[in-house]
C-alpha cells in the first residue's frame, strides 16, 4: 500500500494527553507523523510530546512558514501521499469521528489534491464571525477552481507529485487555504473535494481535556460573535486569503 504521512501544524494548548491517548490509533492510520510548531510555541509542551511519542516534531524556520514547512517536511520524508492538517482540528476529528477520518485517509490515497471541507452541519457549529467571512473565501475559491469548495477546514490531501508542484510555486509565508489548491490545479493535478462532519468547530477544545460538546461550542460561538475584534480579525484574514488566491491564479509557474 502507498505510504501516507500526517503533516500537522500545531500550536500547543495543553493537548499532550490527547495526543498520547490517540497516538496508537493514529500510528496505525499513518505511516509517519510530522508536526511543525510555531517559533513561539511552548517549548516544554513540545519536548514532552517529542520524548513520549515517536513523532517527528520541528519548529518552523520563520513565524509565517508553519504550513509550508510541514508540507516540505512530509515530502522530504519520501512519502507517497500527505494529509496536511491543523493539529487542533485533527485531534478533534480523531476523537469524535475516527471512522470518518479513516475513510478520508483512504480517499486521500486516491486523489491528487483533495480539499477536505465541512458539511453543512459542521460549518453551522462555527460562529458567524467565521461563517460569514469564510463564505467570501469559499465563493472566490469556487470561482477560481470551477468547483464548489469549502476552504476553511484546515485539512488537505496531496499526492507527492502534487505537493511538490505546490511547494515549487507557493509563497512560503502564505496561509495556503486557497493558494495551494489553485496552484495544484494550474500544475495539472485534479482537485476534488470531500465534505465531512469531523471538521466541526474545534476552538472550544483549547485547553480542555477532550473535544468540546455542542453546548460548549454554542457558548463559545456566542462569545466570539459579541466581540468586535473577532469580526475585524476574521475580515482581515479573509481579505489576505482572497488576495493569495488571485495571486496564485496569475503567477507564472515554475517547473
Amino acid at each position: 500500500m502507498m505510504s501516507i504521512t500526517l503533516a500537522c501544524t500545531w500550536r500547543p494548548r495543553d493537548e499532550g494527553r490527547r495526543w498520547q491517548a490517540l497516538y496508537p490509533r493514529l500510528a496505525q492510520l499513518y505511516d509517519r507523523l510530522a508536526i511543525v510548531v510555531p517559533t513561539d510555541a511552548d517549548a516544554a509542551q513540545v519536548l514532552r510530546l517529542r520524548t513520549s511519542l515517536d513523532i517527528d516534531s520541528s519548529v518552523a524556520p520563520q513565524p509565517a512558514r508553519q504550513r509550508y514547512a510541514a508540507l516540505s517536511r512530509a515530502v522530504e520524508g519520501g512519502t507517497d501521499y500527505i494529509h496536511c492538517a491543523d493539529g487542533d482540528r485533527l485531534l478533534h476529528w480523531a476523537e469524535t469521528r475516527f471512522d470518518e477520518l479513516t475513510e478520508t485517509v483512504s480517499a486521500i490515497r486516491r486523489s491528487d489534491c483533495l480539499i477536505l471541507g465541512r458539511s453543512a452541519w459542521a460549518f453551522g457549529t462555527h460562529p458567524r464571525t467565521l461563517r460569514e467571512t469564510e463564505a467570501i473565501i469559499n465563493a472566490v475559491g469556487s470561482h477560481l477552481l470551477g468547483l464548489a469548495v469549502d476552504l476553511g477546514g484546515g485539512s488537505r490531501g496531496f499526492s507527492r507529485a502534487a505537493a511538490q508542484g505546490v511547494l515549487r510555486n507557493a509563497i512560503p509565508e502564505s496561509y495556503g487555504d486557497a493558494e495551494w489548491p489553485v496552484l495544484a490545479q494550474r500544475c495539472g493535478f485534479a482537485v476534488s473535494t470531500r465534505l465531512v462532519d469531523g471538521l466541526d468547530w474545534e476552538t472550544p477544545d483549547h485547553f480542555q481535556g477532550r473535544a468540546a460538546d455542542p453546548e460548549r461550542q454554542r457558548q463559545v460561538a456566542e462569545q466570539h460573535e459579541r466581540d468586535p475584534a473577532r469580526w475585524s480579525d476574521r475580515a482581515r484574514l479573509a481579505l489576505r486569503i482572497v488576495q493569495e488566491a488571485f495571486a496564485a491564479a496569475d503567477r507564472p509557474l515554475v517547473g
